[in-house]
């Protein structure tokens, strides 16, 4: 029993000895790439510091709210170059050289690489799904408010949406699901106009929208009649949860978000395919990251393992930015409709899995 135990012991404080390395790789890497983002991001909003409320702290707070975000898109490549700084430093100071003499194979070194890239892809899932949407929100929020702004979308006649036979336009959408200057429109089934229904303010509440300030315009065979109404309830496919969905970029939302918004898309039959592929990005990134960080074994252990530590992490950034812009590059092309969104989504990360598992064979 003894005889067993130890072995698995030394394997144990092996694991641990390996994910330090690398987590401190990642760590640094990622603290570097997210202080020169800072610093960009900063200076890009200095052109509105001074209007309304909006100063140096608000504009501070708007791009650390915003960094999650930024470390989600980022972790594929970070986990490449931190993993082979991580690694590259226990080459370097012959530890795994060391390891090897002890008897430990490459796969069961490789093993405990792909342990820490399991806890990364947890990680990544986490921050992407939970984290950075919601801080992308409030970011959004805070920054209008401070602005003197409304909440509203791009375009001269404001936000449009579909519920069945209704078309609502929405002038304004205020922070804290309140909306203002709206309009309703209901078809018949010849798709001619029926209602129109203006009101001044919206708030939701209990699962429907109550109405303020209401004007209701009726189409009559041979007149038209209006009516002004206090207060009415409105029911509706469309809530806080969506209308926040599409004040933010699709590739800042979260996976369930962005699920449901297709649904709701689908549903009324309007275009959902910038959103799928959205979302298929958002399933793909951790997988993403643990292939980089597979990519990143045989550049220790494999042909270059004899080239110096920094140049394998000069081959290695380069290989991260190269997947960081390939995957961008499809990304946009899937927005196009030249491909089909899940082919946009999985292509890059399939070539570089392929090219990691092709290397692993020259690894000895």
């Amino acid at each position: 029993m003894l005889l067993r135990w130890v072995p698995k012991r030394r394997m144990q404080i092996f694991d641990r000895h390996i994910g330090r390395a690398v987590s401190f790789g990642i760590l640094l890497v990622m603290s570097i790439l997210l202080a020169l983002y800072t610093f960009v991001a900063l200076v890009g909003e200095m052109e509105r510091v001074g209007t309304g409320r909006y100063g140096i702290a608000e504009a501070l707070r708007y791009v650390l709210y915003t960094l999650p975000e930024r470390t989600y898109e980022l972790f594929p490549m970070t986990a490449l170059i931190g993993t082979l700084i991580g690694l590259g430093s226990l080459a370097s100071s012959s530890e795994l050289t060391a390891i090897r003499a002890a008897g430990v194979s490459i796969a069961r070194v490789g093993l405990s690489v792909m342990r820490v890239g399991a806890l990364l892809m947890g990680i990544v899932l986490v921050v992407g799904e939970w984290i950075a949407p919601e801080l992308e929100q409030v970011a959004n929020r805070e920054r209008a408010i401070a602005l003197g702004q409304q909440v509203a979308m791009q375009g001269r006649s404001g936000f449009w949406a579909r519920d069945g036979d209704h078309f609502i336009n929405i002038r304004r959408i205020h922070p804290g699901g309140r909306l203002s200057d709206l309009t309703i429109y209901d078809l018949d089934a010849d798709h001619r106009l029926q209602t129109q229904t203006e009101a001044a303010m919206a708030t939701y509440d209990n699962g429907t929208w109550q109405l303020a300030g209401i004007v209701r315009h009726r189409m009559l065979e041979d007149k038209i009649t209006t009516e002004q109404i206090s207060t009415a309830r409105w029911s509706s496919l469309l809530s806080p949860g969506l209308l926040d969905v599409v004040m933010i970029r699709p590739d800042a939302l979260s996976i369930t978000g962005l699920y449901h918004y297709i649904a709701y898309l689908q549903d009324n039959h309007l275009d959902a395919s910038r959103y799928v592929l959205s979302m298929w990005v958002k399933l793909v990134n951790p997988l993403s990251t643990g292939v980089m960080v597979l990519l990143a074994i045989p550049f220790l252990l494999g042909p270059l393992r004899s080239v110096s530590l920094n140049q394998r992490v000069l081959v290695g950034a380069l290989v991260g930015i190269t997947f960081h812009i390939t995957n961008r590059a499809y990304h946009y092309i899937g927005q196009m409709d030249a491909l089909n969104p899940i082919l946009s989504a999985w292509f890059p990360t399939l070539i570089f899995l392929g090219i990691g598992l092709l290397w692993l064979r020259y690894v000895r």
